[in-house]
């Protein structure tokens, strides 16, 4: 087992100013291990669009920091909204969801889904909406935290 493995880990809500800086790195990481057609899709994302939910207390940024060096390992970002055809129910649908490869064993993945799940639920959330690319084992992980098939998503260059 890694040393990572082994070391304890802090989770917090964050806002988009306390973890954009550390988070852009990650987010290369995540972009390059996942990603499809990179040479189209550059990462590049549209922070307006965060800081705006952010401003109306639909953005939550779930994080997870090495206890012992305060350093961000991974996050969980989740988007509240209304659903489009049933508006009368309050979701928690993840943006992205990352946990940097030497944190990967053990427990901690799960620990931060379910601190993140909490603080949604915590928001009125009534129903988490979480994907999982198909390079990832993501998928596994939801269900075995109770989460249920419900769609999958394909992708086509045009």
């Amino acid at each position: 087992m890694t040393q990572a493995a082994t070391t304890a880990v802090t989770f917090a809500i964050e806002t988009l100013d306390q973890s954009l800086e550390e988070g852009a790195a990650l987010l290369r990481d995540h972009w390059h291990e996942v990603a499809l057609f990179q040479d189209l899709q550059i990462l590049d994302p549209d922070y307006e669009i965060y800081r705006d939910a952010e401003k109306k207390n639909a953005l939550i940024i779930a994080t997870a920091r090495d206890a012992q060096t305060k350093k961000l390992i991974g996050y969980h970002v989740i988007f509240l909204r209304r659903g489009l055809h049933y508006k009368g129910v309050l979701q928690a649908v993840d943006d992205i969801y990352y946990l940097e490869p030497a944190y990967r064993l053990g427990w901690t993945a799960v620990r931060l889904i379910k601190f993140a799940e909490n603080e949604a639920r915590r928001r009125g959330a009534q129903l988490s909406i979480a994907r999982a690319k198909a390079k990832s084992q993501h998928g596994a992980l939801f269900k075995r935290m109770g989460y249920e098939l419900s769609d999958e998503v394909f992708l086509k260059r045009l």
